[in-house]
């Protein structure tokens, strides 16, 4: 895959995958899946992971897409200079996986009803593959558009809605318009990081090279300042914070993620271990969450994690993390694998 010559665009990934399988594994069970009382550890661990996870990381991810779609839609790939070219690419690699795999998914996890959860692009953690067709599509048109002023209107629509939650409520269900239909709300609703994406793709050279120690030192300690008033409950400024928080993230983990570029170029190895777990990436993204929900919801295993809660989810985490990467493996030998995780 072309794109992940970007080097800091694998450190980034990696981090994403990362995160999102500690996040299902060890904060979901102990913080928001009910399974435990709410207790000082359970709002500690919250709030811990909060500085790590906002949002369960999914801005970042969003972030990283528009990222990669820049420098593919720079290098004028094939692939991205019609619009059926592009159409074709994303609906093979993104909307077959989800109506594949998120079919499967929501059959084998309890409490995700097969056809409503295809229709409102639940899929399990699949909503994001049909999520990101729906974004790129919709970048691709808009960067076709000749005229500025749309493009900044798409652009603050999508915060709006990014800033009132719309798009991830459920309840828009009941609403005639049907917005949340296949993911498209959570598209609009996460269209700002997709753009942020291309901005820092623009910016890669001041991030890399030219953005001085003391600039990198203020991003951080703005990044802290704005986690300590989310976790605050101090009206509009809270709720603010909040909002800001993952694009605070976004920024640290891009500057980080250059730092590391830079520093381990020399290290062949490193780089070859970082980006094979990449190739493996998506594969770890569909298998995790089914995994981890089954097994906490067994009664066996969930009096076990209750009896020794955080002991439990690290390891749980450490072992889901290498058995999807196993199972990622193994199906990447076979052409479905290939055809749907690759």
């Amino acid at each position: 895959m072309i794109y992940m010559r970007l080097i800091e665009a694998n450190w980034i990934r990696t981090y994403s995958i990362l995160s999102i399988v500690l996040w299902h594994c060890l904060v979901c069970p102990i913080s928001y899946w009910n399974l435990l009382e709410t207790s000082d550890f359970t709002q500690a661990i919250k709030s811990i992971f909060y500085f790590f996870i906002p949002q369960a990381n999914m801005p970042l991810f969003t972030c990283l897409s528009g990222y990669l779609f820049s420098h593919l839609y720079n290098l004028k790939k094939e692939s991205y200079t019609t619009f059926k070219g592009v159409f074709v690419n994303k609906f093979k690699r993104l909307v077959i996986p989800f109506l594949t795999i998120g079919t499967i998914a929501t059959a084998v996890v309890p409490e995700r009803p097969l056809i409503s959860g295809i229709i409102w692009g639940d899929g399990s953690s699949l909503w994001f593959c049909i999520m990101l067709f729906w974004l790129t599509m919709l970048r691709w048109v808009v960067l076709k558009i000749n005229h500025s002023w749309l493009k900044v209107v798409v652009f603050l629509f999508s915060v709006i809605i990014y800033l009132l939650g719309i798009g991830l409520c459920h309840s828009l269900r009941i609403i005639p318009i049907p917005i949340g239909l296949l993911c498209i709300g959570r598209a609009l609703h996460f269209y700002c990081f997709f753009v942020l994406g291309s901005l820092l793709y623009r910016k890669r050279a001041f991030l890399a090279n030219k953005m001085c120690c003391t600039q990198k030192g203020i991003v951080l300690m703005i990044y802290l300042l704005i986690g300590v008033f989310s976790l605050l409950e101090i009206g509009v400024l809270s709720f603010i914070c909040q909002k800001l928080m993952p694009v605070m993230l976004i920024l640290v983990v891009f500057i980080a993620s250059y730092e590391i570029s830079k520093r381990t170029a020399g290290s062949i190895k490193l780089g070859e271990v970082i980006s094979n777990f990449c190739r493996h990436s998506f594969g770890i993204y569909v298998f995790h969450e089914a995994f981890s929900w089954n097994c906490y919801h067994t009664p066996v295993l969930q009096s076990l994690f209750r009896a020794h809660p955080l002991c439990y989810s690290v390891l749980f985490t450490i072992i889901t993390l290498f058995l999807c990467y196993i199972a990622t493996y193994y199906c990447l030998k076979t052409k479905l694998g290939q055809a749907l995780l690759k």
